[in-house]
């Protein structure tokens, strides 16, 4: 395999799965300010390996990598800055699996375009399940801004119907946001509870700072995750296989 000359390229990101392959060797994919990225790491799945923790999933780490000709980056370093993973209870562990594997099959495919924003709201919510008592709540809001900025956020700011800004009663999934009272008579749409209403709102339009505000019922987190999953799985064919344990708490 013939490499460039170039220096070591070095980036930060946080680790999304760690695949077996031959021997102690492992492919690594990781997110990071310019979006998902692979490598191939060797050894690291042997102990010890002074590479290993760097290369754990839901770790967030430095890496230097080399990179050949054909484009294939390799590990050179990696040096392990947190781990945004905690089995300190059931609803952490799903929530924190959940958002990987969502950020996985988002934002993998070559020649998106990557936001930073979204790097660094995917790491706060990590950082709120591990260190809250709310798991569920950054689960929610980590799964509202990643729809965003996948392309396909919901309209809560007004009627998607009429465009009316008042009398809304409903989220109309299909067509894609909220509807008002008269509409969502004429679509057939079922009354949405007026918290599950406030919550979408909110987490469709808050920002990385507003994250310690979140403070919502578990029952009305679940079961809003388990909408957007569907609203993904229909907009996209995306399955996420996490909402299976998501649905046992």
């Amino acid at each position: 395999m013939a490499w460039n000359n170039a220096e070591k390229i070095k980036k930060r990101g946080i680790v999304l799965r760690n695949v077996p392959t031959k021997g102690n060797d492992a492919m690594i994919t990781a997110i990071g300010e310019g979006g998902v990225f692979s490598f191939f790491a060797r050894g690291v799945r042997k102990l010890p390996s002074k590479n290993g923790a760097g290369c754990t999933e839901l770790c967030l780490s430095n890496f230097v990598l080399s990179e050949s000709l054909d484009g294939l980056l390799t590990l050179s370093e990696a040096a392990s800055e947190a781990l945004l993973y905690s089995d300190k209870s059931l609803e952490s562990s799903i929530c924190a699996s959940l958002l990987a594997e969502a950020a996985l099959k988002l934002f993998s495919e070559p020649g998106e375009e990557n936001n930073p924003k979204m790097f660094h709201f995917f790491e706060s919510c990590l950082r709120g399940i591990k260190d809250s008592d709310k798991p569920l709540a950054y689960a929610f809001l980590g799964m509202c801004k990643m729809l965003v900025y996948a392309g396909i956020g919901l309209d809560v700011g007004e009627c998607v119907i009429c465009g009316k800004k008042t009398g809304i009663i409903a989220i109309s999934y299909p067509d894609g946001g909220f509807v008002c009272q008269d509409c969502a008579s004429d679509l057939g749409a079922s009354k949405t509870p007026v918290m599950q209403l406030k919550m979408l709102r909110f987490g469709f339009k808050c920002e990385e700072q507003d994250l310690p505000r979140a403070d919502f019922p578990a029952p009305d987190c679940i079961a809003l995750l388990i909408q957007l999953a569907d609203y993904l799985n229909a907009q996209t064919g995306i399955n996420l296989s996490g909402m299976k344990l998501l649905r046992t708490i």
